[in-house]
């Protein structure tokens, strides 16, 4: 009598391997991105953060804050109120600066246990040589976790703003989709920056060490401002513009700040496309 041999329990299912050869290039790409970005552990690090630096910057400078409000009609705090669960949503960026980072430089990793001496790049490259399809499953992926990034971020600051504050809270129920966008844009300009320095340095220190400066640190807006009035048309300032109603910066229109906003997106984006499908692995 013959049997069927039980299927071996993990094996994969038949044509599974065939379906995925049979995907478009581009799905295949993204698929290996996602799985390498999700094993990177400064990637779990950076979506971390994205959310924890907002969150827990919002329960602090909200702790306490009605007993003063409504002790002090003449304090700063009636000041910030406009801008309470925004601006500490801005302060993400470092999460995702971490996150987009770690993507790119981990390309030029060595990895030692399994290539002797060679980086993840040169494997990279050689499961997908058109380098185009893979720089931009790289980016897109970093684009789509980023925005599901923000809309947690952004969801719980929101929250617990309304909670804490109570009737002195600003309005966020239904969300300031405006705003909203300016806090994702201002994240993903500094995300593709931060990829670009990591593409060209081939390596974390220099994007992390910058950008992690520039947005949390020190604004070159209000540093530069001083000195030109061009000030205005850089990230920092151009993202506040739109996001912030009480910004004390160089500020731009609405218009002029969304277009030195993609100005700068697509600065970053060139460069990263450019480095990376031109320079040797």
């Amino acid at each position: 009598m013959n049997h069927a041999s039980p299927r071996t329990r993990g094996a994969a299912e038949p044509g599974s391997f065939n379906r995925l050869i049979t995907r478009p290039a581009p799905l295949r790409a993204l698929h290996a991105e996602a799985l390498k970005l999700a094993a990177l552990p400064g990637a779990r690090l950076g979506a971390a953060l994205t959310v924890a630096i907002p969150v827990g910057l919002e329960l602090f400078n909200t702790r306490g804050m009605t007993a003063e409000l409504a002790a002090d009609p003449n304090s700063y705090l009636h000041e910030l109120l406009p801008d309470m669960g925004v601006m500490d949503a801005t302060y993400g960026v470092v999460g995702v600066v971490v996150l987009a980072t770690v993507s790119m430089a981990g390309e030029y990793t060595a990895n030692a246990q399994t290539l002797g001496s060679a980086r993840q790049v040169s494997t990279t490259l050689l499961v997908e040589p058109r380098r185009t399809i893979t720089v931009a499953a790289k980016v897109l992926l970093v684009l789509a976790t980023a925005a599901v990034l923000a809309a947690v971020t952004c969801a719980a600051t929101f929250a617990i703003t309304t909670r804490a504050l109570s009737e002195w809270s600003p309005t966020l129920w239904p969300a300031p989709w405006t705003r909203v966008a300016g806090i994702y844009t201002w994240w993903i300009v500094n995300a593709l920056g931060a990829m670009a320095l990591a593409c060209l340095t081939r390596g974390a220190l220099v994007p992390l060490a910058w950008c992690v400066t520039t947005t949390s640190l020190v604004s070159p807006s209000l540093l530069l401002s001083k000195a030109t009035d061009l000030a205005a048309w850089l990230p920092d300032a151009a993202a506040f513009s739109v996001t912030l109603t009480d910004y004390q910066g160089p500020a731009l229109s609405t218009g002029s700040a969304w277009t030195a906003l993609a100005a700068w997106a697509l600065a970053a984006l060139t460069l990263i496309t450019v480095v990376w499908t031109r320079k040797d692995a």
